[in-house]
């Protein structure tokens, strides 16, 4: 069957047709000959049994293959590719299974991108442990998006303190709202530590530049004074 690319997925042929023919050739071999009645010995009644098997294979295949020729040249209405691709077993009669339920939701999921979809759990076939883990997989998948998105925004939050300190020239620490994030342990964390202490080294650096340029204004203001000089120092 595999030879000749026959479909048989569920072994019709080598079940029913094996079956069938070792059961017509066990009343020529086995059978009460009395009770068969027709005449003939036991050689004679295997050949008439050998006989019906040929002629049984030969109808079915030839009518067979006469059915699905005109089938294929689209005489008769054959299946739909998307039933072809679920199989007649699902599209037909909706019976599905836990392998077909796990890829369905694989499927979607690649699709849609929603990761709050779940495979249905049976915890007593091994499909159904696979399905398990699979959804926690995505539980820890999904949580991790959510922590991603987080980090992104606080991120967004950090760049835009420094954009504003920058643009408004005002690096006052205790100004940048930068209290909560410097409160995590990861990377963004220390990030935002390290802005925040550079805004405060800024800061005092900024202080004693204004301490050095009042002394100056005093100490000129002196020097003028002692000269009987005014001199306007402001800006």
């Amino acid at each position: 069957m595999l030879h000749w690319g026959v479909d048989d997925a569920v072994d019709a042929v080598a079940v029913h047709g094996g079956a069938g023919v070792w059961g017509t050739l066990c009343v020529g071999l086995f059978g009460q000959l009395p009770l068969v009645d027709t005449g003939l010995n036991r050689w004679q009644q295997c050949g008439v049994q050998l006989l019906g098997i040929g002629v049984c294979a030969l109808w079915a295949l030839w009518v067979g293959l006469g059915i699905f020729n005109v089938a294929k040249s689209g005489v008769c209405p054959a299946d739909f590719p998307e039933d072809e691709e679920i199989g007649l077993n699902v599209s037909e009669h909706q019976a599905t299974t836990e392998t077909y339920e796990l890829f369905q939701v694989m499927d979607r999921q690649a699709k849609t991108h929603d990761l709050s979809l779940r495979v249905p759990v049976n915890p007593f076939t091994e499909v159904g442990h696979i399905a398990g883990r699979y959804n926690q997989v995505m539980d820890a998948f999904e949580a991790r998006h959510h922590r991603s998105v987080e980090d992104l925004a606080q991120i967004y939050y950090v760049t835009a303190a420094i954009a504003a300190a920058i643009e408004n020239n005002s690096f006052k620490a205790d100004q940048l709202g930068l209290e909560e994030v410097t409160n995590q342990a990861d990377e963004l964390g220390a990030l935002a530590r390290t802005i925040q202490q550079m805004a405060e080294m800024l800061q005092q650096r900024d202080q004693e530049l204004i301490a050095v340029k009042q002394q100056l204004v005093l100490q000129q203001q002196k020097q003028h004074h002692g000269n009987g000089e005014s001199v306007d120092l402001s800006p």
